[in-house]
């Protein structure tokens, strides 16, 4: 299954930036978290194959940022 969107938590560094990588390159359009990391996410969205892709910041702890983040 390929061309979905999805949205990866922590994506900014580690573990998550690796499953990010995993779906763009499986065709996927992700969605990079981050909380307080803008810039590693940044560098995480133009490592990324294909397009579509964004970057996005919410404290998950918030449901308000939460909500603005979907």
């Amino acid at each position: 299954m390929t061309n979905r969107s999805v949205l990866v938590t922590g994506a900014s560094r580690g573990i998550g930036r690796a499953v990010a990588e995993a779906f763009a390159a499986a065709g996927d359009r992700v969605a990079i978290h981050h909380r307080r990391s803008p810039d590693l996410a940044a560098a995480v969205l133009a490592g990324l194959p294909g397009s579509g892709h964004v970057v996005v910041q919410a404290e998950l702890a918030d449901p308000e940022q939460v909500r603005r983040m979907v």
